[in-house]
């Protein structure tokens, strides 16, 4: 016990004296290129601000950053630690918590105990303004309890966490009242654009383009209003290649694969990615048997390879019981890796089962570099050319997880019905059903048409392909992806 006393003395003391030195480092590629700020950069560091110059309406002081691995928390927590640690008066404290609970086996409260006694500052007391930087601070299962208490103590005080996606299960309700939750997604079309070429959305387009496509009276009015926003749109696409796309779909929407150069490495730092989430996160929410960790690797190709994988699929292929896949996805759900899309429940099945349908969900990945870094595991960049559509698939299912479900702005769910008719997704918003299919290439409207038959109450419909954008018996509006990418 002393003896590791002695270690935790060591790892504070060495923070410390060494903190900005290391996380200036970690904001950079190994090549010393620094790495680009993310837009919740600009409202973290608005919230610092705020909280430094103390102003009567202050902005949340607990903010606590969600994400799957991968989406750049740890980097943009180096770089506000790097910006405001130097400020005079101010008093910076960093730690790493998968240091202090895996390597000296101790916990947050014992680290913020050692430091006190180091600095001889008390944090309830302290009248300089205190920033708390704690990255992976889901490691220490009582994490929250205990910055409740330094919260509470002192107003004095800004805390700013990073930790898995399923962080916010280990809050209590009471304490979720003072936090405020901004998730980190992997990257967006737009924001994609903007880190490669300095390209700035057009003022006030996303907004109008999401308005339209979600809340048009009808299939007309949609057409006529994307017709007169087209020069915009096309006016913001200027200078950005097809190849822009394809290297997003690719790779892009995660932050750290964009500095390689070689799109083979950076699927290469993909895949190990996706194996630290499966060895290191997944053990932590969910203790499963050897066997079933090592067959998690099958089943994300199995994911990755199919449009519409069965439970009972899976479990032929992987010679695990349909309960335990279950558990399986659901972990990797909480991960972020992937997404779950529920079926629709038809009125019928709501009548007999509530909410629940007897079809199965759909697991999407999170991101489309995810997928396409299973693919290349599997069979390299000639299987990924052949399932570009799935990698446009998970993008848009990333869309809808950041712009839909986080945001209560309606749910996403997928169609299939007896008759085997069927759309990509099916998003209710507003008490209106709108179907949507979705494909690289030019697709037909035949699926989109035939579930609009079955539900009267369907406004329109939406195709997003690359074709142009058209109006369809004045029922189903064509909208290309040049537009989408930009909502």
């Amino acid at each position: 016990m002393l003896y590791m006393r002695k270690e935790l003395i060591d790892l504070v003391e060495g923070r410390l004296r060494d903190a900005k030195e290391v996380l200036t480092s970690n904001t950079k590629s190994p090549a010393g290129t620094p790495y680009p700020k993310r837009s919740i950069y600009l409202l973290a560091e608005k919230y610092i601000r705020e909280h430094l110059r103390k102003k009567e309406s202050p902005s949340p002081r607990w903010l606590v950053v969600p994400g799957l691995r991968g989406v750049g928390k740890s980097t943009l927590l180096a770089q506000l630690y790097t910006a405001f640690a130097g400020n005079d008066g101010v008093v910076p404290i960093y730690f790493a918590m998968d240091d202090v609970v895996n390597l000296l086996k101790s916990n947050l409260q014992e680290v913020l105990e050692v430091y006190e006694q180091l600095t001889d500052i008390n944090l309830a007391t302290v009248k300089k303004p205190v920033l708390i930087f704690l990255d992976e601070v889901h490691y220490d299962p009582s994490w929250s309890a205990v910055l409740k208490v330094v919260y509470d103590k002192n107003p004095n005080i800004f805390i700013f966490c990073t930790g898995s996606s399923a962080i916010a299960l280990q809050a209590n309700t009471d304490t979720i009242r003072r936090i405020s939750i901004e998730r980190l997604y992997p990257m967006s079309f737009t924001e994609f654009i903007f880190i490669r070429t300095k390209k700035y959305p057009i003022g006030g387009l996303k907004d109008k383009l999401k308005m339209l496509l979600w809340d048009s009276k009808s299939a007309t009015e949609m057409y006529s209003r994307l017709k007169h926003l087209e020069s915009s749109v096309d006016e913001w696409w200027k200078g950005v290649p097809r190849t822009e796309l394809e290297y997003y779909l690719l790779v892009g929407a995660m932050p750290f694969a964009t500095i390689y150069d070689d799109e083979a490495k950076a699927l290469q730092a993909v895949n190990a990615t996706i194996e630290k989430i499966v060895k290191i996160d997944i053990p932590q929410l969910k203790d499963f048997e050897n066997k079933t960790l090592n067959s998690i690797f099958n089943i994300l190709w199995l994911l990755a390879n199919s449009g519409d994988l069965s439970l009972r699929g899976i479990s032929d292929a992987t010679g695990l019981q349909v309960p335990t896949i279950v558990d399986v996805l659901d972990t990797l759900q909480k991960t972020e890796l992937l997404i779950r899309i529920p079926p629709h429940a038809t009125s019928m099945e709501k009548q007999l089962l509530g909410s629940k349908s007897t079809k199965p969900s759909k697991y999407l990945f999170m991101s489309p570099a995810m997928r396409a870094a299973v693919l290349s595991s599997g069979g390299g960049t000639t299987l990924i050319e052949k399932k570009k559509g799935y990698l446009l698939e998970a993008a848009v299912r990333l869309y809808f997880y950041r712009e839909f479900i986080n945001r209560n702005f309606g749910s996403v769910m997928y169609f299939r019905d007896d008759t085997e008719q069927s759309s990509d997704f099916l998003v209710e918003r507003s008490g209106r059903k709108i179907p949507v299919e979705v494909g690289l290439g030019t697709k037909d409207c035949k699926q989109v048409l035939n579930v609009m038959q079955k539900y009267p109450e369907c406004p329109y419909g939406l195709v997003f392909d690359d074709g142009k954008l058209d109006l369809v018996e004045d029922k189903v509006v064509k909208v290309p992806l040049k537009f989408f990418l930009l909502a």
